[in-house]
């Protein structure tokens, strides 16, 4: 299995806010190409390695939210669809099976302001060291 990016936190947490922002603005309901279609939460965003190619042809290995997805989870087809969004173990792929599309997007919503909170107290933990010494 190909070893996940290594991006930096600051890269991530501006992935995690672009992911976020669409959410909470409604741009990632609809595919632009396919407006007959949901787009699906994490794949059809920035956040993957294969945003606008055709046919997928990076590896999910190799994508930044792998260090979120259990080693059980990364062998799956959509392993993002695997990441645990709350302490109840609920992912996107358990949700969209007999949630409405709002209870998912809530669920996806709030992992996503939990991991921006996380990476900003870890950045600013991080530059509060650099300043003191």
């Amino acid at each position: 299995m190909a070893e996940a990016k290594k991006v930096g936190k600051r890269e991530l947490l501006e992935k995690l806010k672009l992911e976020l922002g669409s959410l909470e603005y409604g741009r990632n309901r609809r595919s632009v190409h396919m407006p007959w279609e949901e787009v699906s939460f994490f794949q059809d965003s920035e956040a993957c390695l294969n945003y606008g190619l055709e046919g997928r042809p990076h590896p999910c290995g190799g994508c930044m939210l792998m260090d979120f997805v259990p080693v059980e989870a990364r062998h799956e087809a959509v392993p993002c669809h695997h990441i645990h969004l709350d302490r109840k173990g609920n992912t996107i792929d358990s949700l969209d099976r007999g949630y409405n599309r709002s209870s998912v997007e809530e669920a996806v919503a709030g992992w996503l302001r939990t991991r921006i909170a996380e990476l900003e107290r870890e950045l600013a933990g991080a530059e509060a060291n650099t300043v003191a010494r």
